[in-house]
């Protein structure tokens, strides 16, 4: 492993301004819902001009339900950036975030069904909508306990997407919907041994030396 930011060693200047500029956003406290918003206008004009194209971060995950690597996570744990590849055919659970979220197709097309659900998780999910997300396509999720999505790669290549939370999102607690039990259980998505990265794409240290 590198004691270089992948990112640094790269020169991916888009996405280090991009880390930065979401860092001022998120700084500025100016509510979640507002934050996401403004955060989902920088997205999309980063999806414009970018991609991964490191294969570090691109590479699938055998045995998880789909591959999801962490991107960057700020100290306080108030913004994290992850990058999720869907193989053909893999569909997430139905699943919360307990965070604002903004979410763009890079590659590929991800199928997004979202949900209303009862306040006390109580119940079965009710399909609201479906969407089709294609390259440059941003969504948004809410933090709101009871906001449920659930995305799944559609065609034959794999769906590669970025996403930005307000939170750490590897280590805070959520729910996903278990068919099996016919109920919502708890999980964190970090928690899972079939993904594995040898480090983040780019560090806080990373990101101040580049802005030096």
């Amino acid at each position: 492993m590198s004691d270089i930011d992948p990112a640094i060693a790269a020169g991916d200047s888009a996405f280090i301004e991009f880390v930065a500029a979401c860092e001022k956003l998120v700084q500025a406290r100016n509510g979640p819902l507002e934050t996401r918003d403004a955060i989902a206008a920088l997205t999309k004009d980063l999806a414009s001009q970018w991609t991964m194209s490191d294969p570090d971060f691109r590479r699938l995950q055998p045995g998880a339900p789909y591959s999801s690597y962490q991107l960057y996570i700020n100290a306080a744990e108030d913004l994290s950036i992850v990058i999720d590849i869907f193989a053909p055919g893999q569909i997430a659970p139905i699943h919360n975030h307990c965070c604002w979220g903004v979410f763009v197709c890079l590659e590929g097309e991800e199928l997004e069904r979202r949900y209303t659900v009862a306040d006390d998780l109580s119940g079965r999910p009710i399909e609201t909508e479906v969407v089709r997300n294609g390259p440059g396509e941003v969504s948004v999720a809410a933090p709101a306990r009871n906001a449920f999505h659930q995305v799944e790669c559609l065609g034959d290549i794999p769906a590669t997407s970025l996403h930005i939370y307000g939170a750490n999102i590897k280590s805070i607690p959520r729910n996903r919907w278990d068919e099996a039990s016919g109920r919502f259980v708890g999980f964190q998505s970090g928690a899972d041994p079939n993904r594995k990265q040898a480090q983040d794409y780019l560090t806080p240290a990373g990101l101040s030396s580049a802005l030096a």
